[in-house]
C-alpha cells in the first residue's frame, strides 16, 4: 500500500518510543480476524481488506474511541490491501481542517441518528482531539480517501501514520465512518508453488512530483495491489514489478491504461523465490514501487543475469 516516506519524518523531534497518535488508546475488542473488511458507512464501498498468509489476527486499537489504528503490514505475514483508497494531497492545514469538518459533520449526524446526541457529543470530543494531534504532525502524514461514484476521491477519509522506526506504518481510519465485516472463516493459506515473475514495463515518460497525478495513481495502484518493485522516472519511464500470483503484471498494466499511461512489457523472466512464499525474490524490501536511478536499474538487471537487456528495456 504506497509512496515514499516523507522527508519530514527525518526532521521530526519526537522520541522513537513516543506514539503521538495514541491519545486514550482502547485496546479492548482489538482483535480483528484476518480477512475482515472495512466498508465506507455512506457508500458501502470496500475501503480495506485484511489478508494473511497464516491464520492470524490483525491487531487493531481504538484511539479516543473514534479512530481505528491498523498496522498496514506486521512482522507476521499480514497484509492490508486498500483497493479503492487513493492519495489525497492537502495544500495546507486549513484545507485538511475544512475537509475534516465536512466529513466529521456527516459522521456526527449519522451517530446522533443511530445512537443519540450524547454519543454524538462524545464522538466529536474525541474526533476534535485527534484532529489536533494530526495538525501537530501534519507533515508526517499521508492522507487517503475512498472513490465516489465518479471515480474521484470522496469523503471516506483515512490517514496513514508512518512510524518513526520506519518499519510498520499504521492506517488511521474513522471507526464511526465505516462498517467492519468480519470474515466468516479464516482465509486459507495461499498456494504459491511457482517462481516469481520479474517484469519491466516501459512507458514513453513518467514524471516525478506530486503535481503529476497519473504517475501518483500508478504508484498507489501498485501499492494497493500489493506489488513489489521499482520506478524509474524520466523519458522513457520504467516500472519494475515482481509478482508471485501469476496475474499481477497483467492487472497492473490494465490499471495503468485506465489511469491514462499505456506501456509495454519489455522484459519478463521467471526467478526463484528468495525465501518464504510472499517474500518474492528478496530484491525489494517493501511492498511498493521504490524510486531508482538508471544506474540502479542497470545494476538490478545485471544482478538477475539480464544485464544485456538494459538497452531493450530502455527502448534503445
Amino acid at each position: 500500500f504506497h509512496q515514499h516516506r516523507k522527508e519530514a519524518l527525518h526532521r521530526s523531534t519526537i522520541a522513537d518510543t513516543m506514539d503521538p497518535f495514541m491519545g486514550e488508546a482502547i485496546p479492548a475488542n482489538s482483535a480483528v480476524t484476518s480477512g475482515a473488511s472495512f466498508h465506507d458507512l455512506f457508500s458501502s464501498e470496500l475501503l480495506l481488506l485484511t489478508t494473511a498468509a497464516k491464520r492470524e489476527s490483525l491487531a487493531v486499537e481504538l484511539v479516543d474511541a473514534v479512530v481505528y489504528k491498523i498496522p498496514l503490514r506486521s512482522d507476521a505475514p499480514v497484509i492490508v490491501q486498500m483497493p479503492t483508497l487513493v492519495q489525497r494531497d492537502f495544500a495546507d492545514k486549513k484545507e485538511f481542517v475544512l475537509a475534516a469538518k465536512i466529513y466529521l459533520k456527516r459522521v456526527r449526524q449519522r451517530v446522533a441518528g443511530d445512537h443519540g446526541p450524547e454519543r454524538a457529543k462524545a464522538f466529536m470530543a474525541g474526533a476534535n482531539a485527534f484532529v489536533q494531534r494530526a495538525l501537530q504532525h501534519f507533515d508526517d502524514l499521508e492522507f487517503y480517501a475512498g472513490r465516489d461514484s465518479g471515480g474521484n476521491p470522496g469523503e471516506a477519509m483515512a490517514i496513514v501514520c508512518h512510524y518513526l522506526d520506519g518499519l510498520q506504518p499504521r492506517l488511521l481510519l474513522w471507526a464511526d465512518g465505516c462498517i467492519v465485516v468480519a470474515a466468516t472463516e479464516p482465509e486459507p493459506e495461499p498456494e504459491i508453488d511457482g517462481p516469481v515473475e520479474f517484469a519491466c514495463c516501459t512507458y514513453h515518460h513518467l514524471l516525478a512530483g506530486k503535481e503529476h497525478q497519473k504517475e501518483k495513481d500508478m504508484v498507489s495502484a501498485a501499492k494497493s495491489m500489493g506489488l513489489v518493485g521499482a520506478i524509474l522516472y524520466g523519458t522513457p519511464g520504467i516500472v519494475v514489478i515482481e509478482d508471485e500470483t501469476g496475474d499481477g503484471v497483467t492487472s497492473f498494466m490494465k490499471e495503468s491504461r485506465k489511469i491514462g499511461k499505456k506501456g509495454d512489457v519489455t522484459l519478463s523472466v521467471q526467478l526463484p523465490l528468495g525465501g518464504e512464499a510472499g517474500s518474492g525474490t528478496g530484491l525489494f524490501g517493501e511492498r511498493r514501487l521504490v524510486p531508482i536511478t538508471m544506474n540502479q536499474l542497470k545494476e538490478l538487471l545485471t544482478k538477475i543475469g539480464q544485464g544485456e537487456q538494459y538497452r531493450t528495456v530502455l527502448g534503445l
